[in-house]
């Protein structure tokens, strides 16, 4: 290599590029060498430092949010809370009319708020099936009274056969727990409400046409009005009807005397007769009596009625989401009534 492609400052032009090239004494490098496991250290402290600082802020912030969690449930649910009371519950029978016993229950708030609800079990049901909204309602102040229809399940408290039930001896039982309910000192008339579940609230939209002035405002659990028309459609007329139906819709026997009582009733044209507040609770998967049922009946009723329809909600409102969800509409359509913003 010549001398004159070296110059001084060891500078190597190749490939129009300048590679700068020095020596490095051996001494140099050695020292270089401590510097480099030092921050090599540095580095490694400060990287376990921020995982512990990052790992403390992120169990602060979970302690933070859990806290702010229970406060808001406290919060939210206080003044509910605040306004519950605690209840007594009182066995109390009915005479019907015929004198046969109508087993009943009365639950008497501490605080009562002078309003009172009856509420109507279904067809092959008890009283127990409405005891959820009874014990929901008298912790808010509402003297609740559950009861077995005469004949109505097999399971029934009350007297009587379920093959000599009907809609229409339920409907006299309604009436009967009605006029005792209205001697007791802890009803105000005027103040009286009424609950019905499937056949119960079918029973129920029949008692309050014939007596609107007794029933202050309805509330329907998936009403079975469905009833007459399926029995026009299970008989074409009531020759067919045997003297007795076994294991009816899979639960009891009935009578021809049930079939006779409903097969000319036109449910949504009777319930026309009730022109005060109602609503009705429909679960969307209702297969035994489908929820456009209950988007008729609203419909015949006209501005003084709404539905609610639950998504999920079977015949029943089960599962627990819109069963939950329906009390806490149930609270609020009668205390809306009270407070007159319906």
């Amino acid at each position: 290599m010549s001398s004159e492609n070296i110059n001084e400052n060891n500078i190597i032009e190749t490939d129009n590029k300048k590679l700068n090239i020095q020596s490095v004494p051996e001494n140099e490098e050695q020292n270089n060498e401590i510097p480099e496991k030092e921050n090599q250290t540095t580095e490694t402290g400060l990287k376990q430092n921020s995982k512990m600082i990052i790992m403390i802020l992120s169990i602060v912030s979970l302690i933070f949010l859990i806290l702010s969690l229970i406060f808001i449930i406290l919060y939210a649910t206080k003044d509910d809370d605040d306004k519950k009371t605690k209840y007594k519950i009182k066995e109390q029978s009915v005479t019907s009319t015929s004198g046969q016993n109508i087993y009943g229950k009365v639950y008497l708030p501490k605080k009562k708020n002078s309003n009172t609800v009856i509420l109507c079990h279904g067809f092959g049901g008890t009283h127990e099936d409405m005891v959820d909204y009874a014990e929901y309602l008298a912790e808010y102040g509402y003297v609740t009274y559950i009861f077995d229809f005469r004949g109505g399940s097999p399971n029934s408290k009350s007297d009587g056969e379920t093959y000599e039930m009907t809609p229409l001896t339920e409907k006299q039982d309604l009436s009967d727990v009605y006029e005792f309910l209205v001697k007791q000192d802890y009803t105000t008339k005027g103040k009286i409400y009424l609950i019905g579940n499937s056949q119960g609230g079918f029973v129920s939209t029949l008692y309050a046409a014939d007596n609107k002035d007794n029933i202050a405002g309805l509330l329907l659990l998936f009403p079975a009005l469905v009833i007459p028309e399926n029995m026009r459609n299970e008989f074409s007329n009531l020759d067919e009807v045997p003297d007795r139906i076994d294991n009816y819709l899979g639960i009891m026997t009935i009578g021809k005397a049930y079939v006779e009582s409903v097969y000319n009733i036109d449910a949504y044209e009777y319930l026309k007769g009730y022109d005060k507040q109602v609503i009705i609770l429909h679960g969307i998967e209702d297969f035994l009596v489908p929820y456009t049922s209950s988007v008729r009946a609203c419909q015949n009723y006209g501005t003084t009625c709404r539905v609610i329809l639950y998504e999920g909600g079977d015949h029943g409102l089960n599962p627990e989401v819109p069963r939950k969800k329906s009390l806490q509409d149930t609270l609020h359509f009668f205390n809306d009534l009270i407070d007159g913003v319906f």
